[in-house]
């Protein structure tokens, strides 16, 4: 069904293998954790000495497991992307029309 649906949408699932290791891989460093206790809902790096939120760390690793692709990304897209790479919830001037420069965050016209 999810398939389906993307292919509907005009959209490409990607699967991460089932045994790849998203939340004991750091999202930082690529340091791998030998356990992770499923209660434990904070995830630092032995290596790096990152501290993230678990879920928020494998989320990132699967992004980044996704091929690169060149396109446009909507407003909403895009914020939903500053807020993975800057670990925090983004509100966008995006989401009112507003153009930026990614790299460097100043608007332009």
């Amino acid at each position: 069904m999810l398939q389906y649906k993307a292919e509907w949408y005009g959209c490409t699932i990607h699967a991460a293998d089932r045994f790849f290791a998203s939340s004991k891989t750091c999202s930082s460093c690529g340091h791998k954790k030998e356990s992770l206790a499923l209660s434990q809902r904070t995830f630092s790096c032995d290596s790096c000495g990152m501290v993230m939120d678990r879920d928020h760390n494998a989320a990132k690793n699967l992004i980044q497991q996704i091929p690169v692709v060149h396109r446009k990304f909507t407003p909403a897209e895009m914020t939903a992307l500053l807020s993975l790479q800057f670990g925090a919830a983004a509100t966008s001037m995006l989401e009112t029309g507003m153009k930026h420069q990614i790299g460097s965050m100043s608007k332009f016209e």
